[in-house]
């Protein structure tokens, strides 16, 4: 609803701080996702986030053949180390 209602600029430095680091969300990295979120669509940013929070896809992990190679950083936000592990055991299964 946030989006909808103040656009992606409402939200933005709150979403670059779970992409980025401190120390990164300065860079030119962080800069340049700054300019792609800002250029997206309310509702098509609030439809994509509606469609991930409803997505929950880990029963399929065991069900992957393809080599797969899980990597997390220790300040990932987005994607917690525990979780990384536990999406990493779930491939190797």
């Amino acid at each position: 609803a946030r989006v909808r209602e103040g656009g992606t600029a409402a939200l933005a430095e709150r979403v670059l701080r779970t992409w980025f680091t401190a120390a990164t969300v300065t860079g030119e990295a962080a800069e340049r996702a700054r300019a792609d979120l800002l250029a997206t669509p309310p509702e098509v940013y609030a439809r994509a986030c509606e469609a991930l929070a409803g997505l929950d896809q880990r029963a399929l992990a065991g069900a992957v053949s393809a080599p797969a190679l899980v990597i997390v950083g220790a300040e990932d936000r987005a994607t917690p180390v525990a979780d990384a592990v536990a999406l990493a055991g779930a491939l190797s299964q």
